[in-house]
């Protein structure tokens, strides 16, 4: 999908989201000098989720998801179930115990649910902003997402 401008920046972001959910999904082969154990990927993943995924969120949350709503409100129930999402992932990021016998599962669950999540702001978020904003707006939205 094109994408405007603004939103590239933010787009190339999920790029190494769904990469990292590759990575903790079960039914996926490994890759090349990546981890494919548990503990690797947990480790990983947090370190992933330190230097990368947190400060995303926090920009959509923050700026993103604030502005669009501001601009288009038949985006803010969608807005809702990503803000959801992001608190799912949090939660589940701060659950990833490598002693548990369940990790294989979560660890999947984690995965699925980036990938899904990311789909969804990908295909319909951002279809939908480049949709409802002008131009001015969207180039409003490049300012402060790049401030």
């Amino acid at each position: 999908m094109k994408r405007h401008s603004s939103l590239i920046p933010i787009s190339r972001e999920h790029h190494k989201v769904l990469l990292c959910a590759q990575l903790l999904k079960a039914d996926v082969p490994s890759y090349e000098g990546m981890p494919a154990d548990p503990a690797g990927k947990i480790d990983y993943f947090l370190s992933f989720y330190s230097e990368v995924l947190e400060a995303h969120m926090d920009k959509e949350e923050k700026l993103l998801f604030p502005f669009v709503s501001e601009k288009a409100s038949a985006l803010q129930r969608l807005i809702r179930e990503l803000t959801t999402d992001h608190e799912e992932i949090r939660r589940l990021s701060k659950n990833l115990d490598s002693a548990s016998e369940m990790i294989a599962e979560h660890l999947d669950e984690l995965g699925r649910l980036l990938e899904k999540h990311v789909r969804r702001e990908e295909r319909q978020l951002f279809q939908r902003i480049q949709e409802l904003l002008s131009e001015g707006q969207l180039l409003e939205l490049s300012k402060l997402l790049t401030t």
